[in-house]
């Protein structure tokens, strides 16, 4: 299992990423919470452990930005705030659960693993990315009121793409997800599929696109109101 702790009190971060190791778990600690919050878009992790109180952005924001942008790892608010009405905003934003300071170490783990067993024994329906959702029963993308039906090759891209949460996802992977080892690479399948899913974002006027990396593979992309994408062609 792979958690990722946003902690401002290194002492505090370390004690917990040693208990953790001990038992077999492997945690990445980020103290800042600006850091925190793009390390957790930019990751996929098992779960969250989350301080309210830090630097550049609370972890009530934190928790709010994620939500909106589709990410739901499993996360525990881990905070000296413990009064009803921060927990009731955490549960509010999407906490799954709340663990008071001062705390027990096997309480925080015992805590962990249950959220974490409970996110992997449902399988999610809707994987979402910014401003588009992709639905696994329909094979539809979807951004508000709009939704287009995808081929089946054009699904698969997709999803990769999605589940990568902007990460990037090769080339080479793709046409042995889309089409196995044996599938059509001299006509360069990928890119064409590819080149249809980015007419379609575009059509659809989201704030998301398809990044190209020439050489090494797709991934997308978040545009900022009146940002382009660099990399994008003018023609596909």
């Amino acid at each position: 299992m792979r958690i990722l702790l946003i902690e401002d009190s290194l002492q505090l971060a370390e004690a917990i990423r040693e208990f953790f190791r001990l038992n077999g778990i492997q945690v990445d600690i980020c103290g800042d919470g600006k850091q925190g919050y793009e390390q957790a878009q930019r990751e996929r992790y098992d779960a969250m452990i989350l301080d309210l109180m830090l630097p550049s952005m609370s972890g009530f924001d934190i928790l709010a930005k994620l939500r909106e942008a589709g990410v739901d790892t499993p996360t525990i608010i881990l905070s000296a705030k413990t009064q009803m009405d921060d927990k009731l905003r955490g549960f509010n934003t999407g906490a799954d659960d709340y663990l008071g300071k001062p705390f027990d170490m096997k309480e925080l783990l015992a805590r962990v693993n249950a959220i974490a067993r409970r996110q992997n024994g449902v399988e999610k329906d809707i994987l979402q990315f910014n401003d588009i959702s992709l639905d696994k029963s329909t094979h539809e993308l979807v951004s508000g009121s709009q939704r287009i039906t995808l081929s089946p090759r054009e699904y698969e891209i997709m999803r990769n793409l999605i589940e990568k949460k902007g990460g990037l996802v090769g080339k080479e992977l793709l046409d042995e997800r889309v089409w196995g080892y044996s599938g059509p690479n001299m006509y360069n399948g990928v890119e064409v599929y590819v080149s249809f899913l980015r007419k379609k974002l575009r059509a659809m006027g989201v704030h998301t696109e398809i990044k190209v990396l020439r050489g090494a593979g797709y991934r997308l992309n978040a545009i900022d109101d009146g940002a382009s994408d660099a990399d994008a062609e003018k023609k596909d």
